[in-house]
């Protein structure tokens, strides 16, 4: 045949092990275009390069989604990310963004356990709060200079890392290494976010948080936020307010308090 122009040689190269990761599905011409070695025929080996590009993209999944991994188990988890890349190829320099569809996949992936849509939310939900932007978290001595008077227009601000999953299953738990077989599905709400020194940490929350922590992703004021617990009585009401807010200082998820009326 005639030797064909590199462009098109790339062409094949490109879609021979990126079309269909993990499938060797390779390109005839290309096929044909290539010397074999003496120890290998020439789809061998341009099998190297394709098993190669496979489990780069297959490292990077594992990683970003580690227990997802681990509770599907190797086999399970080689089928999803095959399905995944064929329905999501990698269309970037980075790799960072690779797996931000992973979640809603599995939801249309009949062969997945229920709870695994969800754990991947989780997970990916960390891999965001890892890279998100940098904030100082405002500290309570910070808080306690504010004029009393002033705190119910106080408009406190979530730092950029903080954000919540609601999930149909309980699956703190099952990062937390618990059996699947003793988790039933349960509405729960997490809240998501990184600490010091790149420490990214989640936590449930119960109702009166997570309604609490939507007023303030929203920057309700202080006296909005605190409207939650008002089937509470007084000072039911001030006692779990004023231990909320401590929760958060402590976790380090108040970024700043904007006293202005």
């Amino acid at each position: 045949m005639t030797d064909p122009k590199l462009s098109r040689i790339e062409a094949w190269f490109w879609r021979s092990i990126a079309a269909q990761p993990g499938e060797h599905e390779f390109v005839s011409e290309l096929v044909a275009a290539i010397e074999p070695s003496p120890t290998l025929e020439s789809a061998q080996r341009l099998e190297v390069y394709a098993d190669a590009y496979y489990l780069r993209l297959r490292g990077v999944l594992a990683d970003d989604f580690p227990r997802t991994a681990a509770l599907l188990g190797e086999e399970r988890f080689n089928r999803l990310v095959r399905r995944y890349l064929k329905a999501h190829p990698s269309s970037a320099p980075s790799v960072r963004h690779l797996g931000r569809a992973m979640s809603q996949f599995i939801r249309g992936d009949q062969t997945a356990p229920p709870w695994t849509a969800d754990l991947a939310a989780l997970e990916w939900a960390r891999v965001d709060a890892f890279d998100a932007p940098d904030d100082e978290p405002i500290t309570l001595s910070a808080l306690a200079e504010i004029d009393p008077s002033r705190w119910p227009n106080l408009r406190l601000t979530p730092v950029r890392s903080l954000s919540v999953l609601s999930a149909a299953w309980p699956v703190h738990r099952l990062w937390a290494q618990e059996d699947p077989a003793n988790v039933e599905a349960a509405s729960s709400a997490i809240r998501v976010w990184r600490a010091a020194q790149f420490k990214v940490l989640h936590a449930p929350m119960d109702g009166y948080e997570a309604a609490a922590i939507a007023r303030l992703i929203r920057k309700s004021t202080f006296a909005e936020i605190c409207q939650v617990f008002d089937d509470l009585d007084e000072q039911q009401a001030a006692r779990q307010s004023g231990s909320l807010l401590l929760r958060w200082l402590q976790d380090g998820i108040i970024a700043a308090a904007d006293t202005q009326d």
